[in-house]
């Protein structure tokens, strides 16, 4: 258990930084204003995917993927039958208005189980670790181009192009090279490898860069935003976790379930309503505040339901 907090700890120590040097760099002007649309669609397009391609061909087979569709399950489950309708009750109370009500819904729903969760489930429980929670997330980044941006937009609709994004994409492509039994060529290989551990620093960088667009003290001063922390850190997690428990699941799908719900607000919650005219300072107060909270509760939490997993 103590390993699993040291090193959940030093992985946060260290994006946090991160996310501190792309705050300084745009709140001094040293970067171009467009610096974090740059980096959000190397994100989107470039590195994630990439991560993504690199990590299912590397641990997956078809008879290991066919063993993983309990996995898909329960993430499908959690998102109809707990974490939709729970978000949708808690932000009507949360929310002093619409727009603001319909950010927190987005936040209590979806964490940044990508941006921030991979690297953080790479560093900690390793390679294997990280394609399992790919799988299980698949479901949720769906949900997030899908009910996401409506619950965000609901005044833009749904369009099954806004689905059509690399990082939704990616993982059916390489469930068709698994399926097909393609084995990549080693150049090729590497180009995805590098690639992909370029997905947390930048990511952690633009959380900085879309942080310094808006008065820090402003970030520390709503009540709300500590509140919906709470439920995105803790007690979210902590209730999944349990609610597993009690039915018998253990192992890496409690694990894994717990821990991807367990991570800080998405930058989503921000860059959605930027680019649509959404309610942008409750997304950034929320993601920063639960940022900053989640370098002690994330170490935290990931040991406790390690233990509640493994009994260990």
């Amino acid at each position: 258990m103590e390993s699993v907090f040291s090193a959940a700890l030093e992985q946060m120590i260290v994006l946090f930084l991160l996310m501190t040097v792309g705050y300084i760099l745009q709140k001094k002007n040293l970067i171009g204003h467009n610096a974090g649309k740059v980096l959000s669609d190397l994100e989107v397009c470039i590195f994630c995917p990439c991560l993504t391609v690199a990590t299912y061909t590397k641990n997956f087979t078809i008879d290991v993927l066919s063993e993983k569709l309990s996995l898909l399950g329960l993430s499908l489950a959690l998102l109809l039958i707990f974490t939709i309708p729970f978000s949708r009750t808690i932000s009507r109370w949360l929310g002093r208005t619409e727009n603001e009500s319909a950010v927190y819904s987005y936040a209590l729903c979806f964490s940044n189980s990508g941006y921030l969760g991979y690297p953080i489930v790479r560093a900690v429980f390793g390679e294997a670790a990280l394609a399992n929670m790919m799988i299980f997330c698949l479901p949720i980044n769906i949900a997030i181009y899908s009910y996401g941006l409506y619950t965000l937009l609901p005044e833009k609709g749904f369009s099954f192009k806004k689905l059509l994004k690399p990082v939704t994409i990616t993982p059916f492509i390489s469930i068709v090279l698994i399926i097909f039994g393609v084995k990549l060529p080693d150049v090729l290989n590497t180009a995805l490898v590098n690639c992909g551990n370029c997905m947390a620093p930048v990511a952690m960088l633009l959380t900085g860069i879309v942080l310094a667009n808006y008065p820090l003290k402003s970030m520390f001063t709503n009540m709300r935003t500590y509140i919906a922390s709470a439920l995105r850190l803790i007690i979210i997690p902590f209730l999944v976790a349990c609610i597993l428990y009690v039915i018998n699941i253990r192992g890496e799908m409690l694990l894994l379930a717990s821990v991807t719900l367990a991570m800080p607000l998405g930058l989503n919650s921000v860059v959605f309503p930027a680019a649509y005219g959404g309610d942008v300072k409750s997304g950034s107060q929320a993601t920063f505040i639960s940022n900053l909270l989640g370098i002690v509760t994330i170490p935290a939490m990931l040991s406790i339901f390690y233990v509640m997993a493994y009994g260990i």
